[in-house]
């Protein structure tokens, strides 16, 4: 048995654990330590399949069920010979070996919707052996989302859900299940007609679309944030709302064809300025942003995206530079066009945009939120070498390597980008790991004439010269 993760409810509340712990596959324990005492959840490939607790006994849920009689729960509960009590109705003829499955979901249910009236507490995971068969499991096993979605709507208070959707205030909401998924998952008709008018709106406007209370709809907001269903617009910064004189600006460059000025570069930018330049306008115009803007912004926003991705094809390329200055200067209006792979900066602004949430994730201690991120900007875009060393490393710290199991990530970072001071740091606590102590001081070294503000290399530094100390 291997503890994977520890922390505390306030800030990891039950629903996210139940859908990390469910994308991760976990088979193993959920622990939690609260003021009623401790209460483990049984967990196989992510699924839930048993709680412990005093409450909704086997025999009172066989009883509510009308399977068993009152006076049979007291003859056989406490078996002589210590045969287990569902096993014993099984063998008495009572009841069948799927009526016990039966009431067994529907106790652990029972159970872990208890668990989500509880706001405080800590936490631990581990990761173990479960005793049953796999078919045994299969008939257990409760669907993390279900569960997701009646434990909020049936547990949490209005004024909690509020509190969850803080972040959300002011933002544009995109649900990305489909109505049939989240049929599979719950949701009443009258739920899945509220969950429509998310499309593209803020938290205040689905609840004057809908004329509910906006305590319903910041608990839909919930159901669908925990459950990964939910797409959350990035916020605008004071200087990015005066967004109409800066698109009229952009688009003049655009009709200057003057790419530089439509990045906001100078002609004589180097190819670092040039991506800095480009990923803070990617940024600042990704679509997705403006989900909830009029159609008419929207548009406007999208075109210039894609303006702004042709440019950065063009000037982050030597040769397509070079054309395209010879073009730009040409007496001949005839020149050539220079090919632009849309479909590839796209992707590498995506997987910027991802890199980001996975920041955003690290900020709130959500390490699965951050594999998952992590991961997607590397998929997007392998030849990022700070992409690598994020994923790599957020890897360690959920628990699903060793730190081992990273020094060839971290060793293409490096190669990829030799200025990747992350892939070096995170590299010299490997190989420190390896007692090879001479080597990480270097790995750790580099990171920092790369990075001087790199102060967790300092104190892996300070920790190797410890050793070594001790050693002499």
């Amino acid at each position: 048995m291997s503890t994977l993760r520890n922390g505390q409810l306030a800030t990891d509340p039950l629903p996210g654990l139940l859908h990390a712990l469910h994308g991760q596959q976990l088979s193993g324990l959920l622990t939690l330590d609260v003021a009623g005492g401790r209460v483990q959840v049984s967990l196989w490939q992510g699924y839930p399949i048993a709680v412990t607790a005093k409450a909704d006994q086997l025999g009172q849920v066989l009883v509510e069920s009308k399977l068993v009689l009152l006076d049979q729960v007291d003859r056989f509960s406490l078996s002589s010979d210590g045969r287990p009590f569902g096993q014993t109705l099984i063998e008495e003829g009572i009841i069948t070996q799927s009526q016990l499955f039966e009431a067994l979901r529907i106790q652990t249910r029972r159970r872990l919707h208890r668990l989500f009236f509880i706001e405080r507490g800590s936490f631990s995971i581990e990761e173990t052996e479960q005793e049953i068969s796999a078919e045994e499991a299969k008939q257990l096993r409760i669907q993390p989302r279900r569960a997701i979605y009646h434990g909020i709507r049936g547990a949490w208070t209005a004024a909690r859900c509020r509190q969850a959707c803080q972040p959300f205030e002011g933002r544009a909401l995109t649900v990305n299940a489909s109505p049939e998924m989240l049929g599979r998952y719950g949701f009443s008709e009258a739920d899945l007609t509220i969950v429509k008018a998310f499309s593209g709106a803020t938290l205040a406007r689905v609840t004057e679309r809908t004329n509910q209370p906006h305590g319903v709809i910041c608990a839909l907001a919930c159901v669908l944030h925990y459950s990964a269903a939910l797409t959350v617009s990035v916020p605008l910064s004071a200087e990015e709302s005066a967004v109409g004189d800066i698109l009229r600006s952009r688009f003049q460059a655009a009709r200057d064809n003057d790419l530089f000025v439509l990045l906001d570069v100078p002609d004589n930018a180097t190819r670092d300025q040039i991506k800095s330049a480009y990923l803070a306008a990617a940024k600042a115009f990704h679509p997705d942003r403006y989900a909830g803007s009029p159609p008419e912004r929207r548009a406007q926003v999208e075109q210039l995206f894609r303006l702004i991705n042709e440019a950065y094809a063009i000037l982050s390329d030597d040769k397509k530079r070079a054309a395209y200055i010879d073009k730009r200067n040409s007496p001949t209006p005839d020149a050539p066009d220079i090919p632009v792979d849309e479909e590839r900066v796209r992707a590498i602004v995506d997987a910027e945009m991802a890199f980001l949430e996975g920041e955003a994730a690290l900020r709130k201690h959500d390490v699965m939120g951050a594999v998952v991120a992590f991961k997607r900007a590397v998929d997007l875009n392998p030849e990022e070498a700070e992409h690598h060393a994020l994923y790599a490393w957020m890897r360690v710290a959920a628990g699903q390597v060793p730190l081992s199991g990273i020094k060839g990530d971290l060793q293409k970072a490096i190669q990829l980008s030799p200025r990747c001071a992350r892939a070096h740091h995170y590299l010299g606590v490997v190989l420190r790991d390896e007692g090879l102590l001479d080597e990480a001081t270097t790995s750790l070294r580099t990171a920092l004439e790369i990075d001087p503000l790199l102060t967790e290399a300092e104190s892996e530094l300070r920790l190797i010269a410890m050793r070594q100390g001790k050693k002499k």
